[in-house]
């Protein structure tokens, strides 16, 4: 049996192509949707992959038999998603998916969690086992959290990256406050933002209340120099200036310090108040900062945390922490899936 994908804009022209070259006897086993390969591909239509089946000459009807009930399959599980694509929601399903929009969780996304939820619901679904499920699926999406974690090599360098305005200042003192208070590490603080004053001013202000040194660089040779100096920290943390992801040298730039502080663990601070084709294109850009982690701020003024799945989903990156005010080191979690995708389901505060 032979067995191929055909990928193209539409339905329609994935099946013409599948006619044309496997012919009118070709069955249909799946229909998806897909991404363009690369980081332009986020902001663009997705593409749809057709999967057919084709016999042989020579196989047996038990062979054809089984492909139909494939495509029978899966004929059922396209008329659900047209089903959700038009709209037409069970009315145990409907307070779910709305809910995901309100949130500004993608309307692609938004769909597929409520495929998943009516796949394996039973016909008679209520609203609160469709919250509890959904609930499941969206966990399944975010993934563990991956939080600053210290494995004996010192020192671990954590950066700090992001647009103006997001938080990083505030967010590297209340990590800092965390691991040298409360887990009694030994910590350090070194920032690079000396385009603001105040920034640094605040740092050293925080350093001291923390009773954390704080150094001051102002070139990446400098930045090198300051990590060894602190070698036998348990935890640096790089606080970066806000950079203008538009401006190539400004990210050429960021990228040096970056490179100066060795094996650094990135994290792409965001504000959860950020408008999602803003932030998708913050990602894109920052991208050549190789950062492994999300940050998500400001998640006590956002309406909507629509922005955690999205960007997770995208990515591929994991989250790392919620900023959830102002407060050092109070205002700060561990990016719980599980209070996540109850927030965005309507079951959460966001205090």
């Amino acid at each position: 049996m032979r067995i191929r994908s055909f990928v193209a804009p539409t339905v329609q022209e994935a099946t013409a192509r599948v006619r044309r070259e496997l012919g009118p006897e070709a069955v249909l086993l799946s229909t998806r949707r897909v991404r363009r390969p690369g980081l332009a591909g986020w902001l663009q239509p997705p593409l749809v992959e057709v999967t057919a089946a084709l016999e042989e000459p020579g196989e047996g009807r038990e062979s054809l038999q089984v492909s139909r009930e494939l495509a029978q399959l899966r004929e059922s599980i396209g008329q659900v998603s047209a089903l959700l694509s038009r709209g037409n929601y069970p009315e145990g399903l409907r307070p779910v998916y709305e809910a995901l929009l309100a949130q500004e969780v993608e309307e692609e996304l938004a769909r597929r969690l409520s495929e998943r939820v009516l796949n394996g619901a039973p016909r008679d679904l209520d609203p609160g086992t469709a919250r509890v499920q959904a609930v499941r699926e969206l966990t399944l999406v975010l993934g563990s959290p991956q939080p600053v974690a210290l494995n004996g090599v010192r020192p671990h360098v954590v950066a700090l990256v992001g647009p103006t305005g997001v938080g990083k200042t505030t967010t590297l003192a209340k990590l800092a406050a965390r691991f040298a208070l409360l887990e009694h590490r030994r910590v350090a603080m070194i920032t690079a933002d000396t385009y603001r004053i105040a920034a640094v001013e605040q740092l050293k202000t925080y350093g001291e209340i923390i009773g954390v040194p704080v150094e001051v660089v102002f070139s990446p040779a400098e930045l090198k120099e300051a990590v060894a100096r602190h070698k036998s920290a348990d935890l640096v943390l790089l606080d970066t200036a806000g950079r203008n992801p538009h401006n190539a040298m400004q990210m050429a730039e960021l990228k040096g310090y970056l490179e100066a502080a060795g094996s650094c663990e990135v994290h792409l601070v965001l504000s959860l108040t950020t408008r999602p084709r803003e932030a998708l294109r913050v990602v894109e850009l920052y991208h050549a900062a190789g950062f492994q982690r999300l940050l998500f701020t400001k998640a006590d003024e956002a309406e909507a945390w629509g922005l955690v799945p999205n960007l997770v989903e995208r990515t591929g990156v994991p989250v790392s922490y919620l900023a959830t005010g102002q407060k050092v080191p109070d205002d700060l979690e561990v990016a719980d899936p599980n209070r996540i995708a109850a927030f965005l389901l309507g079951g959460g505060g966001n205090g």
